[in-house]
């Protein structure tokens, strides 16, 4: 019998907000040279599916850790994930394991868009 990977509810919705947020940018830069529009063209749709559902446990650590100045500053589906898309490096590691370093980057991304 095939194992399958276990999500929470919370991931579960995690991956829907990840996806949606990589669709975004998908439907708005549609001729846009970017290292998310070229994975999203080679690998395809469902191959985006699973990164995000890959990356559900990165986006509800990320929340779940963010710092004192942020808590309860921002949503989780219209400005963390946006900004978990636009930290993932998607050309060499689109799916981060070091959840710290990427979580830096996102951080920092957030503080500059609330003006932190």
């Amino acid at each position: 019998m095939l194992t399958q990977p276990v999500y929470t509810h919370s991931e579960a919705l995690a991956a829907i907000c990840l996806f949606e947020a990589m669709l975004e940018c998908v439907l708005h830069d549609k001729t846009a040279d970017t290292p998310l529009m070229r994975v999203w063209a080679n690998d395809g749709v469902c191959a985006m599916r699973n990164i995000s559902l890959s990356n559900a446990k990165l986006a509800d650590w990320l929340f779940a850790n963010a710092p004192s100045d942020l808590f309860d500053r921002f949503t989780f589906d219209w400005e963390m994930c946006p900004a978990i898309i636009e930290a993932i490096n998607w050309e060499n590691d689109p799916i981060p394991q070091d959840y710290a370093a990427l979580g830096a980057k996102v951080y920092e991304s957030l503080r500059k868009s609330l003006y932190i």
